[in-house]
């Protein structure tokens, strides 16, 4: 069980983290994303959001997903260009 009190994933390879059910943006008021979760898309990893070559945000399909608070949390985070696993922190 997790405890949410504080807790969020630590991005690292991002292919551990489900988008919509895991705590992994940096805000401290709310690690979770805010928009409802997209029949089809339930099991969306991380991962799933970056570009295809891995090494920077797919904007436009991020754009397209969240909303402009969400958005603004992703921004804040840089996607990791080495293998280090996702980690709870």
């Amino acid at each position: 069980m997790l405890v949410r009190g504080g807790q969020r994933w630590r991005v690292g390879n991002e292919r551990n983290i489900n988008v919509w059910k895991d705590p992994w943006l940096r805000s401290e008021e709310n690690s979770f994303i805010s928009c409802p979760i997209i029949n089809g898309l339930e099991h969306l990893k991380v991962e799933d959001l970056l570009s295809l070559d891995g090494i920077a945000w797919n904007w436009q399909g991020i754009n397209e997903l969240f909303n402009e608070r969400d958005q603004t949390e992703i921004r804040k985070i840089m996607p990791s260009l080495q293998e280090n696993g996702d980690k709870l922190i």
